[in-house]
């Protein structure tokens, strides 16, 4: 949705590389989620400066490399896991934007905002859950497609000590009951949670294809979805604490945008939607800001062609007063 993306941010012509300029400066925007850079690159080209953050560093490294490349002749700095890394190259000007690219959760939105001088900006990008890129790595048992791979599913390999493997290992029946509520019913949840109590006190659940043999061909609810989608979805959503985090980080928004910036939030299962939308009509209804999308903003038939994981996207923008 980059179209959709850039317009909903009142970004202009990004292809001609169109200068936007906010009284008498460059615009400045947060890309909390940066990715591999998709939605960055379209904005420094348009003249943007951008904060990119990631909380995995082998995406960021990515979206680096293509930043370089799709942008060149900008001005960049990358913090990176093991330090701080600053490329020299021309100094910014009023025909081009810039980039810097923090290694980081976007729950602590507003400390790194602060500290790279982005406390006043037009337009903050928040692109919730993981990439096709990440789902294809198989590395960390995203995806259910290779059943050797561990168990891991965290976001930040570096900061993040808890994998998937060790929450199935250490919570009761209860907490997993709660963890799997996120994407399955009561009654399902507490059977798979049950399933999981069984499973361990004979083996531990240590790679996705035992985690495979333990969901089984019970959570099937729609003929095109694999049944074991959304246990994992449920289960990722818990490592890497994604609604708490989005939770923590929305609040923070409003005090760094100006008046009339905008906030953008694409999600992509019903409960980062919920909270959303929750979040937007509390400010909402509080005077501060302004919803621009009463009702979703999904994608095009052309995109979803392209890319199917698109399908579940939703947009909603909001605009602070």
């Amino acid at each position: 949705m980059v179209r959709e993306v850039l317009s909903a941010l009142h970004i202009k012509n990004p292809a001609r590389g169109a200068l936007q300029r906010v009284a008498g400066r460059q615009a400045r925007y947060i890309d909390a989620t940066v990715g591999l850079g998709g939605h960055a690159i379209e904005i420094v080209k348009s003249g943007g400066n951008v904060l990119g953050i990631e909380a995995d560093s082998e995406s960021l490294e990515i979206a680096r490399e293509r930043l370089i490349e799709a942008c060149p002749d900008r001005h960049h700095t990358v913090s990176v896991p093991d330090g701080y890394r600053m490329v020299p190259v021309p100094t910014p000007s009023p025909t081009r934007g810039s980039y810097t690219l923090v290694h980081g959760n976007f729950k602590d939105l507003k400390k790194i905002a602060l500290e790279k001088g982005f406390d006043q900006v037009d337009g903050i990008l928040f692109d919730l859950g993981i990439s096709s890129y990440q789902l294809t790595k198989k590395i960390k048992g995203f995806s259910f497609q290779d059943s050797t791979v561990p168990l891991d599913m965290r976001l930040d390999s570096v900061n993040q000590k808890v994998t998937a493997s060790d929450l199935l290992k250490a919570l009761n029946i209860g907490q997993l009951t709660q963890v799997f509520k996120e994407t399955l019913t009561q009654d399902r949840a507490k059977v798979l949670a049950k399933k999981i109590i069984d499973v361990r006190e004979k083996k531990e659940i240590k790679t996705v294809g035992d985690f495979l043999m333990v969901i089984g061909d019970d959570y099937k609810i729609k003929p095109k979805l694999h049944g074991a989608t959304l246990p994992f979805l449920a289960l990722r959503i818990a490592v890497n604490s994604e609604l708490d985090n989005l939770r923590q980080a929305l609040p923070q928004v409003l005090e760094l945008l100006v008046s009339g910036g905008r906030l953008v939030v694409i999600s992509f299962h019903s409960g980062e939607d919920r909270l959303t939308k929750h979040f937007f009509k509390v400010i909402e209804d509080s005077g501060r800001a302004l919803i621009i999308s009463k009702k979703a903003i999904i994608p095009g038939t052309e995109e979803i062609k392209e890319n199917p994981r698109a399908r579940s996207a939703k947009m909603r923008i909001l605009q602070k007063k």
